[in-house]
């Protein structure tokens, strides 16, 4: 079951389990506000200390009031995204995506889609307009989150660019009811 997650939740052994293994052939890149695909082999992993240093931004988050959902069973986590619920943008139209991440053995089961969906949601009972997402610029990344309607974001967050120079940067209209 996805539920909010509390500060306890967010402990190592919940995220030892977690693999985020991504191997990308394919990715990526925004040129002049437009998406090209080009071949890049790489993969991506966390290790030991990678997790300890998500866990604990994370648990900096809920205590900033971020909302953070996930999939947890047996202590193993599946799956979690994070909404920091801080506005920003010229109209303060935006809060970001930080993160949404599903274990590699669930992925394409919905458990993303279930996760980013809460997160609009949460949104959207914030009076926020948009979703903010420096995604990832692999294929597979890219195409999760077309399918979910995000497109390039009109407005850049450079410190997020600077941040994660490959990542693209996206945005999601909150559909209101």
């Amino acid at each position: 079951m996805i539920r909010e997650l509390d500060y306890d939740d967010l402990s190592i052994c919940v995220f030892k389990s977690f693999n985020r293994e991504q191997s990308t052939k394919v990715k990526f890149v925004e040129i002049d506000n437009k998406l090209l695909i080009r071949e890049d082999a790489f993969s991506n992993n966390w290790d030991l200390k990678a997790l300890e240093l998500l866990v604990c931004d994370l648990r900096k988050e809920k205590q900033k009031g971020s909302y953070i959902v996930g999939k947890i069973e047996d202590n193993k986590l599946f799956g979690y995204a994070c909404l920091r619920l801080e506005m920003f943008g010229s109209k303060d139209q935006y809060v970001q995506l930080q993160g949404l991440h599903v274990t590699k053995d669930y992925r394409g089961k919905g458990l993303g889609k279930e996760l980013f969906l809460l997160c609009a949601e949460k949104a959207m009972k914030e009076g926020v307009k948009k979703l903010y997402i420096s995604a990832h610029p692999s294929y597979e990344t890219q195409m999760f989150y077309k399918e979910l309607g995000c497109k390039l974001a009109e407005e850049k967050n450079v410190k997020l660019q600077k941040l994660e120079p490959n990542d693209i940067q996206l945005e999601y209209t909150i559909k209101r009811a």
